[in-house]
């Protein structure tokens, strides 16, 4: 009983193996750094933890402390992309985002594919837009601060030709007044 015990699972195992299954591949890490690993001060930021830790210890500072920041900074690769991102917050003038606007037009070129999509799709766009909006609001102030300066002078000219009208109108009646006079 034993043997044929033995032989039945021999068989079950050798079914199993004509199957085929065929075995999962194995799952590649994707090794794509925001920078080159050439120094071992670099180790660390390859680690997306690392640079959103960045950007949250960064994002409360004020824009004057964030510009003094900067200019400690760099010019690698690293030291720009964390100008770049220092350069994002709300309050941040237009020319200092102009700027790091310029800066990430240089520096994504540097980076592979999928780093440079995710870049320029969560810093680039964005910040695109929100240069454009600033200029159109520029731009619409000057606008409305000319013809805030034309109404003013039309209104100059409307209370000119109200004191012009008013004087007429006093010529008139003492000239009325004086036609009617020797009539009395």
């Amino acid at each position: 009983m034993r043997v044929v015990t033995v032989l039945v699972l021999i068989l079950f195992l050798q079914a199993c193996e004509l199957l085929n299954i065929p075995k999962p591949d194995e799952v590649k890490q994707n090794t794509s750094c925001v920078v080159d690993l050439t120094s071992e001060e670099l180790q660390g930021m390859c680690d997306v933890d690392e640079w959103l830790n960045f950007v949250i210890t960064h994002q409360t500072m004020n824009w004057s402390e964030r510009k003094a920041l900067i200019k400690t900074l760099g010019k690698s690769d690293v030291d720009m992309l964390k100008k770049i991102l220092l350069s994002q917050a709300v309050d941040t003038p237009y020319q200092d985002r102009l700027r790091a606007q310029l800066w990430s037009e240089d520096l994504m070129p540097k980076f592979e594919e999928p780093l440079q999509s995710f870049v320029k799709l969560l810093i680039y766009q964005p910040n695109q837009q929100v240069l454009e909006l600033e200029s159109a609001i520029v731009t619409l102030n000057k606008i409305n601060l000319k013809h805030a300066e034309e109404i003013d002078a039309m209104q100059a000219l409307i209370k000119q030709h109200q004191d012009q009208l008013d004087q007429l109108l006093k010529l008139e009646t003492n000239l009325v007044e004086k036609v009617r006079e020797p009539d009395r």
